[in-house]
């Protein structure tokens, strides 16, 4: 067992897996978004726009898109820390406590970077009891 971090070696190996996995998962959407998006945009421009809704659903199909790929961008974010945090064996350690995640949790969130106590705390804005 990793003294730093509380995970065994097989563990971290089985997360690192996860984790690849969902890079590659991710990445293979957005490459599938663009390519559809890519496709509708020519014709698109074939065609000509009549009425006001039919911008709207544009406008409305824009944000959507954008949205998808600011979380596809947060989750890639997310990955590469993650992946960066095991290089540097500080995977699996809270950013905010210190402690040791879980490998419970990190199995169900391979990216989460704090414990479950500190993610609440986070989530509810109040401060850490040792700061």
């Amino acid at each position: 067992m990793n003294a730093m971090n509380g995970l065994t070696h097989t563990e971290i190996i089985n997360l690192k897996r996860k984790l690849e996995k969902e890079d590659s998962r991710v990445r293979d959407n957005l490459h599938e978004e663009f390519l559809q998006r890519s496709a509708g945009n020519e014709s698109e421009s074939v065609q000509h726009h009549d009425s006001a809704d039919d911008d709207a659903v544009v406008d409305v199909l824009n944000d959507a898109a954008v949205s998808d790929m600011t979380r596809a961008t947060a989750s890639l974010e997310a990955i590469d820390a993650s992946l960066n945090a095991m290089q540097a064996g500080t995977y699996g350690v809270c950013q905010d406590c210190e402690r040791h995640i879980g490998v419970k949790r990190l199995n169900a969130n391979p990216t989460a970077s704090c414990c479950t106590p500190c993610q609440s705390r986070r989530e509810k804005n109040t401060p850490h009891p040792s700061l």
